[in-house]
């Protein structure tokens, strides 16, 4: 007896679940991963512990009881080994750096 071939369509659905399961691990990558500092770009600050910001009470945000309280102030504070970068246009780009 002959064995039947599978129809294209059922095919992909295999395939692409024993992908998603994990045999590939390219298919997991995480899109929040570390990532190089841009090309031609200096480290300004080699750690940043936290960055506290004031949202404009006059402008639309969306503001809680907590938020006008603090007087709308954000705190944030970073993981360790994080680094703040300068690239050529003007730009900063805060990066968690690589463990060594």
């Amino acid at each position: 007896m002959r064995k039947r071939k599978q129809p294209a369509a059922l095919e992909r659905y295999w395939k692409d679940r024993k992908r998603k399961a994990g045999s590939n691990p390219r298919a997991r990558a995480s899109s929040s991963r570390r990532k190089n500092p841009p090309a031609g770009s200096t480290m300004i600050y080699p750690e940043i512990i936290a960055v506290l910001a004031r949202k404009d009470p006059n402008e639309p945000h969306h503001c809680d009881a907590k938020c006008k309280r603090a007087g709308h102030l954000f705190e944030h504070e970073f993981k360790p080994g994080t680094a703040v970068y300068g690239t050529p246009n003007g730009q900063q780009i805060i990066l968690e750096r690589r463990r060594k």
